[in-house]
């Protein structure tokens, strides 16, 4: 999973979707984007990037704002297991799960995922929680799809799967590396 930040702006992320979108089949792409924009300001870079995903066979999920995901067809969103219940129509449903609580409470909104962090060190993240927290979190919750977050790359991404994650999700992997499609391909085949 790509997961996009707003710093890298909408002509970076989307060479770097195009890029990883068509050397990875089945990825997936998360359109995060915390600031101040409105639906309206971030239709046209997630309308594109629907456009992106749906060419080249990717999922696209949509953080926190379900209107917006409705609005471009978004195969699923991601957003506090609180707010899951306004989100029954996605085939994918995930929470973050910083914490076994947050987990728990993934599992009782009826998500289908739950995205892991932080697994390794990352700049301006609480300390790294390891591996073993993704091993704890498959025991817990074997049906919840485990997405591993939070310092993953190519070096460690398949740590994270040998752990139980079903999948890795990543943002500066790729977006700042010189060649995202290659940057992909080698998470794709350390995370198989």
């Amino acid at each position: 999973m790509i997961v996009t930040d707003p710093r890298y702006g909408p002509e970076r992320i989307l060479a770097v979707v195009r890029a990883a979108a068509y050397a990875v089949p089945g990825i997936c792409v998360q359109l995060r984007d915390r600031t101040e924009a409105s639906d309206d300001d971030l239709a046209p870079l997630a309308t594109e990037l629907r456009g992106v995903t749906r060419a080249a066979g990717a999922t696209l999920v949509v953080n926190r704002r379900f209107d917006l995901a409705r609005r471009v067809g978004a195969d699923g969103v991601h957003a506090p297991a609180a707010d899951l219940a306004a989100a029954s129509d996605f085939a994918w449903r995930s929470a973050p799960a910083h914490t076994s609580d947050e987990l728990q409470n993934a599992q009782i909104a009826g998500a289908t995922g739950v995205l892991v962090s932080p697994i390794f060190d990352t700049p301006g993240k609480p300390p790294a929680r390891g591996v073993s927290v993704l091993r704890a979190a498959h025991l817990r919750a074997p049906d919840l799809s485990l997405v591993a977050l939070g310092g993953v790359d190519a070096s460690n991404a398949r740590l994270c799967r040998e752990a139980g994650a079903d999948a890795v999700a990543v943002v500066r992997a790729v977006f700042e590396a010189a060649d995202p499609a290659d940057a992909a391909k080698c998470l794709a085949r350390a995370a198989e």
